[in-house]
């Protein structure tokens, strides 16, 4: 086991306590600040003791980092977390779902590619296409601030901020997936007449096993 000592390791400790007496959720020193003073957004500032230190010292609330210093994965799922309700999560989760039922295991073809788009208007994706358009709209609104996003990079985003709001894991992506042009060849499993081996044999092209079918 391993611990860290020192000057230092007290002074951050210090300044930690304060954060509570202080009602701030962040304070960094004046000496920190200097050094990340262009890519935050600060707040309060304090002089105030700490204790087993003599004199005062001058503490600073940061508020947020500035928004093009931030990574742009956060900014994705902020956008994704304000406009999303739990009650909503679900839908978002099958359009990655949908998006993702065209992927072919022995070929790496398909998959999560933004080739949902063009589907939309089938009758079994129609419950879907109110969530995509929620999705357009972040997508232009991110525009505006030039920031550029794919359509499978926004959908696989949306589906993990959906199972984070259900209470599931925190699950971190990241961007660099590419659309597609057309929609391909999909999984077609709303149909009444897929039996239970058809969509083992469905599932098994993307890789997956029964219990992943169970568990889905």
């Amino acid at each position: 086991q391993f611990t860290v000592i020192g000057d230092s390791v007290n002074m951050a400790s210090r300044i930690e306590s304060t954060t509570k007496k202080a009602g701030a959720p962040f304070l960094i020193s004046s000496e920190m600040y200097e050094i990340v003073k262009t890519c935050v957004n600060k707040g309060r500032v304090f002089e105030t003791k700490l204790k087993g230190k003599t004199g005062l010292y001058r503490l600073y609330e940061i508020l947020s980092m500035k928004e093009d210093h931030r990574p742009l994965t956060d900014v994705v799922n902020e956008f994704l977390n304000k406009m999303m309700s739990p009650e909503d999560a679900p839908k978002f989760l099958r359009l990655v779902f949908h998006d993702a039922g065209n992927f072919n295991a022995e070929t790496g073809e398909g998959g999560m590619n933004g080739s949902l788009r063009f589907e939309l208007d089938r009758e079994e994706n129609l419950s879907l296409k109110p969530y995509f358009e929620k999705l357009e709209t972040i997508r232009s609104e991110l525009k505006e601030r030039a920031i550029t996003i794919s359509y499978s990079d926004l959908i696989a985003f949306a589906g993990a901020v959906a199972i984070y709001k259900v209470g599931g894991p925190r699950i971190n992506l990241s961007l660099g997936r590419k659309d597609v042009d057309q929609a391909g060849e999909r999984m077609r499993v709303l149909s009444p007449d897929v039996s239970i081996r058809d969509l083992l044999d469905l599932f098994s092209k993307m890789g997956l096993s029964a219990k992943d079918l169970v568990v889905l």
